[in-house]
């Protein structure tokens, strides 16, 4: 049983997300072996009294509210330009729990410090400088990927700014944050070859997303005039994405289909997203407390995304579900999916239309493509199967003689910038 100190840069609850189910996921199959240790900012927008059941799966937790209005940001970006810190880790990091971690690793023993995403590196420049725990990395997707792609699509909002700024200020700020750590995950082989690249020294693991598939449990597709999209909507590829099939393909399909109807379910939607609802057939739900039932009368998942990195959860619930996915090449990118077998795949316009109508009329395509999708789910795609990779990197790494892959503390000047007790 190894002694784990977990980073997250947002509370893993509640599983409103891909990336707070991953965290969630990973935390859990850890703490069935381990002594898990959690840190992780609450965002002030999401604060709340129900912490759900993180708190029984840990030994202990420790958090603060992370304010993200303009203010509090401004002054995070300042104080990590004065550091020498790349903006985007500037973002997310917190003095006080900075200051925990400086404190619970002078004081106590680890042999992993587990960081979720590159962005929380800065939290090892906290660590001890007497400290050598074994730095593991997760990578939910490759920022450098992503951007290359958003920037052809998206708009000039707070978060393109932080990644224009380090690209300017500190053109390799990922590939360097990868290099401090021991252990690095990956969740699709186009990434693993792009860490292995950026960082020789580590050892990368393969750690695919993956679903629950007995919470998602399967039912036969069912005849419905509903295309739904689920998705964080204030998460610049999903905009993206939502925008331009009801720019672009939506209108084609009505006018074949005039029944068809577009439903966008996820969180937070942009502004640009709500002002879709004033177009026929078009209904945005915001958060929803449980996707099944939105899966299950749909007539298929579509992800019509141009931009982005890493995998889809959204793809693995819907194939366990039962409900047919369409998708853009980028949307299964990293999936072990082949068109026309698990998914129907759709770029253009022109196919959008073609491989909807197809979908809608004939149910024996439906129902091929949802069994084979839920076979595929169950035989590759389990977290349990998915997350057996982090445990051979674990163990991997803690069988490695002498300290971490690097110093945690960069330098003296920073380390003590950290000396902070915390309340």
């Amino acid at each position: 049983m190894a002694e784990i100190l977990f980073l997250s840069p947002r509370w893993p609850w509640p599983l409103f997300d891909g990336g707070r189910i991953r965290i969630y996921e990973t935390l859990r199959h850890l703490a069935a072996s381990h002594r898990v240790t959690l840190l992780a900012p609450v965002r002030a927008v999401d604060n709340n009294a129900d912490r759900g059941p993180i708190p029984r799966l840990c030994s202990e937790v420790f958090s603060s509210v992370r304010s993200d209005c303009l203010p509090a940001v401004a002054t995070r970006l300042a104080s990590g330009l004065v550091r020498g810190i790349p903006l985007v880790q500037s973002f997310f990091l917190d003095k006080q729990l900075a200051g925990t971690v400086r404190n619970l690793t002078s004081r106590r023993h680890f042999d992993i410090i587990h960081v979720e995403y590159p962005v929380m590196a800065a939290y090892l420049d906290a660590v001890d400088p007497a400290s050598h725990p074994r730095l593991i990395l997760s990578t939910h997707n490759i920022e450098s990927i992503r951007f290359d792609r958003e920037t052809r699509f998206s708009s000039w909002d707070s978060r393109r700014l932080l990644l224009v700024g380090d690209q300017l200020l500190f053109k390799s700020w990922e590939a360097n944050a990868i290099r401090r750590f021991d252990g690095v995950t990956a969740v699709s082989e186009l990434e693993r070859q792009w860490i292995e690249r950026n960082s020789p020294e580590a050892h990368v693991e393969l750690v695919p997303n993956g679903v629950d598939a007995d919470y998602f449990d399967f039912s036969p597709p069912r005849q419905s005039h509903i295309l739904t999209f689920i998705g964080s909507m204030d998460y610049p590829p999903n905009i993206d994405a939502v925008l331009w099939f009801s720019q672009e393909v939506l209108p084609a399909l009505r006018a074949e289909q005039p029944d068809l109807r577009f439903r966008v379910v996820g969180s937070r939607p942009d502004a640009r997203v709500m002002r879709l609802k004033q177009s026929p057939g078009i209904e945005i739900t915001g958060q929803v407390p449980d996707i099944r039932p939105y899966l299950k009368d749909s007539l298929a998942l579509v992800v019509p995304l141009r931009s982005g990195g890493g995998t889809r959860l959204k793809i693995l619930q819907a194939m366990a579900a039962g409900c047919p996915v369409v998708s853009t090449t980028i949307g299964a990118e990293g999936l072990d999916v082949n068109p026309n077998l698990h998914f129907l795949k759709a770029d253009t316009t022109e196919e959008w239309v073609a491989e909807i109508k197809r979908l809608a009329e004939s149910g024996d395509i439906a129902h091929a493509i949802a069994k084979a999708g839920r076979q595929l789910v169950e035989d590759r795609y389990t977290w349990a199967k998915c997350l057996s990779g982090l445990d051979r990197l674990y163990e991997r790494v803690l069988s490695r003689s002498g300290s971490g892959a690097t110093a945690v503390a960069s330098s003296p000047i920073v380390a003590g910038l950290w000396r902070v007790r915390p309340r």
